[in-house]
């Protein structure tokens, strides 16, 4: 069956943009220890969490979600199977099932590239620096792609969108080759939300995190060889991508295996993804995209992700609070930050797998939302749903 990935769409609920700074622990008082006593901090979170299961109990065919205040775990739930008959063995779901995360992959890049470019001579000013001269020297870059710099990757508005004339539309090193190439890039919409621009990160990170990728020297080396070396340069960048992820990422979590963490799901009975309706198609998605990633790739379970969000958002283990906030005030590695149409702050990233073109869809989903009270939710379904409604409903219902 062919894998078909759909592009993360923002619901017409929560498109009102009102410009707010969303109040969390990560403010000034929070951060010299004083932090002002909270409602919420005796609120009944095993409430919050039956409201949001009832959301999506006999919606999907299996889900887990965890609650955390202030970046503390609270509660969780799941829900449902991750495996079903005849898909044996058939199984229950757990927070420890592990799945592809989609394009929640695309906020722990950011977090990578953002660590790495506040570490530079300049600091975080290098985001705005031009992101050609960190990609590939043999590379062909048009003028239009040289102005392309790398917070307009963040926040996807370079201008490489899908449908590019002669392009396709995959996420490997030759589709970017010709995209870095082509001048056919959008000059007139702010804003096009494409795979992409995290996937050239996933060639840029490993340039200015100085690992040593050999390059390739055109006018040395015969026509026919050139192929072969730049599929071995392409899993030379990707390899580094992923330990540099690990590095600065994973092995600062605390969670299991962290260093095992990949872009390939290996258990021998992976968990699963279903047409609600349906038990006769099941599908898998773990395969192996490590050529693929930035944008998407990691293999994660819902425990997790839950301890990156956290201490992304409420702790300077992985960036100083200045750097977290700028990723979520400005949608850097975020789809969403400001308020819903209801009046609440949220920012929010999403992840979809649709692996068919019919209706009812069979898909993965998966979320990470943060609430201005200090409420944070993490979620992984494995079927079409739109998580974000029902975590914001849900907070809409319980919120005292």
């Amino acid at each position: 069956m062919l894998l078909v990935f759909t592009l993360a769409l923002f619901t017409t609920s929560c498109k009102k943009n009102i410009a707010e700074k969303i109040v969390d622990k990560n403010n000034a008082d929070a951060i010299q220890g004083n932090a002002l006593a909270r409602p919420l901090a005796t609120a009944d979170f095993q409430k919050l969490a039956d409201t949001l299961a009832f959301r999506l109990r006999g919606r999907v065919t299996g889900y887990t979600f965890i609650i955390s205040y202030q970046g503390q775990y609270k509660t969780n739930r799941a829900g449902g199977q991750c495996r079903k008959w005849p898909d044996v063995p058939a199984r229950a779901m757990t927070m420890y099932e592990k799945y592809s995360i989609a394009s929640v992959t695309k906020t722990i890049t950011a977090a990578a590239l953002i660590k790495k470019m506040s570490e530079m001579p300049g600091g975080i000013a290098n985001l705005d620096a031009v992101v050609w001269k960190y990609l590939p020297s043999h590379w062909v870059f048009s003028a239009r792609f040289k102005t392309i710099t790398f917070r307009q990757l963040l926040n996807h508005t370079s201008g490489i969108y899908y449908g590019m004339t002669g392009i396709g539309d995959g996420d490997d090193y030759q589709t970017l080759k010709k995209i870095a190439a082509s001048n056919g890039l959008s000059l007139y919409n702010p804003y096009v939300y494409n795979n992409r621009n995290y996937d050239l990160m996933r060639l840029l990170i490993p340039k200015i995190a100085n690992y040593n990728i050999p390059q390739i020297i055109i006018s040395n080396i015969p026509a026919y060889l050139i192929p072969g070396l730049e599929n071995a340069q392409a899993s030379q960048y990707a390899n580094a991508y992923k330990d540099y992820c690990r590095l600065v990422i994973f092995n600062k979590l605390g969670t299991t295996a962290a260093q095992t963490i990949d872009c390939v799901n290996t258990d021998a009975e992976p968990g699963l993804c279903y047409m609600i309706q349906s038990n006769l198609y099941s599908y898998f998605s773990g395969n192996d995209r490590t050529l693929v990633s930035g944008s998407q790739g990691w293999v994660l379970n819902t425990v997790q992700i839950n301890d990156f969000f956290t201490k992304l958002q409420y702790t300077q283990t992985l960036l100083p609070y200045s750097l977290s906030n700028l990723m979520k005030n400005n949608k850097l590695g975020y789809d969403f930050a400001g308020n819903t149409t209801d009046g609440i702050s949220c920012y929010w990233k999403n992840g979809i797998y649709d692996f068919v073109n019919t209706t009812p869809v069979g898909g993965y989903r998966s979320l990470i939302i943060g609430f201005g009270d200090d409420i944070q939710i993490t979620m992984m379904a494995n079927s079409a749903i739109n998580l974000e409604n029902a975590a914001i409903a849900a907070h809409q219902d319980w919120h005292p």
